[in-house]
């Protein structure tokens, strides 16, 4: 009985680390210059050959239209155009889109704007409210 326990164990410690859970990749957002107490996070994840992105973001100006950019010296919308979402009455989003793995290796972070005109495709006095760092895994890519 006592080896049966210790094979159940191993077994779910096994599952718990297995290599499935390394092709998920986690990036803390911290708020920038208009995110005051904002946060979140996004799990990038493999999915059907590509790469998901899930955003999950709380503390953001309520009701407020925001735009999701993938940035190093240039940048690119996250998804599909306007890349935009608008946050709830308290604050809180999610936002999700699929790339090309090809495509995200390309990038060194998130930017999520807010554009306090309400219109996604007005660039002008956009405020950067969180931001996160896309890190590569040591073993290479996402």
């Amino acid at each position: 009985m006592k080896r049966r326990i210790i094979l159940i164990s191993a077994l779910l410690v096994f599952a718990l680390v297995s290599p499935a859970s390394a092709a998920e990749m986690t990036v803390m957002l911290k708020p920038g210059p208009d995110g005051k107490g904002a946060s979140g996070t996004a799990v990038i994840r493999d999915k059907a050959g590509m790469k998901e992105v899930a955003i999950t973001m709380s503390g953001l100006k309520p009701d407020a239209v925001y735009t999701v950019w993938l940035v190093n010296k240039g940048h690119t919308g996250l998804g599909k155009p306007d890349y935009d979402f608008k946050a709830d009455s308290k604050g809180n989003a999610v936002y999700a889109a699929t790339i090309a793995r090809e495509e995200i290796e390309k990038w060194e972070g998130l930017d999520i704007v807010r554009h306090p005109d309400g219109n996604p495709k007005n660039m002008k006095n956009i405020k950067s409210a969180l931001k996160g760092e896309l890190k590569k895994p040591a073993a290479g890519g996402y």
